[in-house]
């Protein structure tokens, strides 16, 4: 199972991603500093997710954790991107 996503997280604004692999039941947690902002569950892969980046989030750390039932869970950490620090267009968006 992966998490895949074309544009980074940005602070304020809302964040797309999908899940990818075989396994059904897969349980998504998303925190900010330990803080749980996000959870759902991918029932049927590919599934595909939004959540809304909490404004204060810029310069942190996003880090999603998926739980299959019967794999390790996998763990990725995303750096948070300002409002206003230009660096969508490091990513091809206009």
């Amino acid at each position: 199972m992966d998490l895949l996503f074309s544009l980074p997280p940005i602070a304020g604004e809302s964040f797309a991603f999908s899940i990818a692999g075989e396994e059904k039941g897969i349980r998504i947690e998303a925190f900010i500093n330990g803080k749980l902002i996000y959870a759902s569950e991918c029932p049927d892969p590919p599934c595909h997710e939004q959540m809304r980046m909490p404004d204060w989030s810029g310069d942190t750390t996003l880090v999603v954790v998926l739980k299959g039932p019967f794999s390790d869970a996998v763990e990725r950490s995303i750096r948070v991107l300002n409002t206003d620090s230009g660096s969508r267009d490091a990513f091809g968006a206009a």
